[in-house]
């Protein structure tokens, strides 16, 4: 396994977490990835990018719903 170093790490989490939730900090979760590959690392973005996608889509159609649209 090929370990990345910060920055590499840091680029690749800003790339696939466009958004990161209110209280998030990249930095923490830099640090919290260390040991993880920059293919594990990218797929972890996507699908956290992905769940949150699909939590706005149910959101907005519970508002939808809830207005009688």
């Amino acid at each position: 396994m090929i370990r990345l170093g910060d920055k590499a790490r840091t680029a690749i989490l800003q790339s696939t977490v466009k958004e990161l939730p209110a209280g998030a900090d990249l930095n923490v979760l830099c640090n919290q990835t260390k040991n993880l590959t920059g293919q594990l690392l990218t797929t972890i973005g996507q699908q956290a990018h992905k769940s949150a996608v699909q939590e706005t889509i149910k959101e907005k159609k519970k508002k939808s719903t809830n207005n009688g649209y």
